[in-house]
């Protein structure tokens, strides 16, 4: 990790939020494994295996990497962002950090949920739980996000407000728009 450094310290001296978006991660290789079929993303028509067991791994296995490798701990103004992940991933990986400081708290600089909360930001699906992503990661670290026109997402993309029920007037508009402002810093 530390020959990225050059990269990070540049990104982290020009504010430049640096945003983790799905993608492909190489996961296919050990749905082959388990099941027949190329391992690969067919929309509709593939099997919900690798759905179930490799949809949050590629993101977790990042921030976790990032973390325990001490990159947010070099780079502490470092901005990262989670973006068409979800955030159900989030209290499972909040879960090994705590268990891990725990057990190696000599193998992190500072607490590895803490770096994690001063650093990043997350874009919640819209079916996720957005109290407990909320009470996890607080108002300020969440940000609305749409993959609109895309099937999985809301049809009407700012309809995800409905979501937030039992949030604040103000927490709502900072989830829908002072969030992000505030990320790239147009606030």
């Amino acid at each position: 990790m530390a020959d990225y450094d050059p990269a990070w310290a540049r990104l982290q001296e020009a504010r430049v939020p640096v945003a983790f978006h799905a993608g492909l991660s190489g996961t296919g290789q050990y749905a082959k494994v388990w099941e027949s079929g190329t391992g690969q993303f067919e929309a509709f028509r593939h099997s919900a295996f690798p759905l179930v067991a490799f949809t949050d791994r590629s993101i977790s296995d990042t921030f976790a990497a990032l973390i325990c490798h001490g990159v947010l701990d070099r780079f502490p103004e470092l901005q990262l962002v989670s973006i068409e992940n979800g955030g159900m991933w989030v209290p499972e990986l909040f879960r090994h950090l705590t268990a891990a400081h725990g057990k190696m708290p000599f193998a992190f600089p500072s607490h590895p949920v803490e770096r994690f909360l001063a650093s990043v930001w997350v874009s919640p699906y819209f079916e996720d739980d957005m109290p407990l992503l909320k009470d996890l990661l607080g108002v300020d670290r969440l940000l609305f996000g749409s993959d609109f026109p895309h099937a999985e997402g809301l049809p009407e993309p700012l309809n995800f407000v409905d979501e937030l029920e039992g949030f604040s007037d103000d927490e709502v508009r900072k989830v829908m728009r002072d969030n992000a402002y505030r990320l790239v810093g147009a606030n």
